[in-house]
This record gives structure tokens, C-alpha cells and sequence, in this order.
């Protein structure tokens, strides 16, 4: 009982320690305009640059031409490029692929309270028939928007 004890008040100093110091460098966590960055959740990439996402024969590249914040920070937004190729080929020269401009947006929760809370805006971008999650400012999600 007592190691277990001594083990938990370890790893609480160690947790707050380790969140102080994270807290402090969130800039080193955070990756430069030019790099990407891979995440458990995510995918982060550089303006203007294309990421190639593939699910078993169709094949997807998405690029944000540009991000920002309107009134105070409470409003995010994301222009995006996607170019779907869904007949298996995966060449993007043909004309059979689907280019589609979007704004993604992030606006304030809306809703009395949870359970009825919502997050209105389009925090997605479309994949041919299917969605993948966006959080600002370029990021995609690994996990699809829609089931």
C-alpha cells in the first residue's frame, strides 16, 4: 500500500512537472509554417503544399491555400483545394477527377447545454463521398468526420 501511494504522488509531481515545462515550450510542440507535423489524431501540413490520402482504390489530395481568425479568435476558417480520383487509377491528370474549392470553419458552441451543444460551421473537408475532420489552421484528421 505504501509503494502504491509512493508511486501515485510520483507521478502526480511528475505529471504537473511535465505539464509546466510543455506549458512553458508549447512554441517547441508547435511545427513551423514550412513543416509537417503527424500526430495521433492528425496531420498537419505547410500552406500550399498537397497531402496525398488513399482508402483502398480512391485516392484524394487536399491543399489550404490559406487560414485565419475573425472576431477576437473566436471564429476560425480555412480555405481548401481537394481533388478526388475515384476510379482506382490514381492519376490526377484525367479528366474524371472532382476538384472542389471550401471554406472550413470552426464557430463558438451553440446550445443550452450538454447534451444539446453543437459545433456549427463545416469543420470538415469532403473526400468524394466522404468527410475527413479540420482543425485550424491545416490540419486533417486521421479519423473520418462521417461513419
Amino acid at each position: 500500500m505504501k509503494n502504491a501511494l509512493l508511486f501515485l504522488l510520483a507521478s502526480v509531481v511528475s505529471f504537473l512537472f511535465l505539464g509546466n515545462c510543455l506549458a512553458e515550450n508549447e512554441n517547441l510542440l508547435s511545427p513551423k509554417e514550412d513543416e509537417v507535423a503527424i500526430y495521433f489524431n492528425c496531420i498537419e501540413i505547410p500552406l500550399e503544399r498537397m497531402l496525398l490520402i488513399r482508402k483502398n482504390s480512391s485516392y484524394c489530395a487536399a491543399k489550404f491555400t490559406r487560414g485565419w481568425v475573425e472576431k477576437e479568435g473566436n471564429e476560425e476558417f480555412a480555405e481548401c483545394q481537394t481533388y478526388y480520383q475515384g476510379d482506382g487509377s490514381g492519376d490526377f491528370s484525367r479528366k474524371s477527377v472532382q476538384m472542389n474549392k471550401k471554406r472550413a470553419s470552426s464557430l463558438p458552441l451553440k446550445g443550452p447545454f450538454r447534451p444539446f451543444i453543437y459545433q456549427p460551421g463545416e469543420s470538415y473537408i469532403q473526400r468524394g463521398s466522404n468527410k475527413l475532420t479540420w482543425n485550424y489552421k491545416r490540419k486533417v484528421g486521421t479519423m473520418p468526420a462521417d461513419h
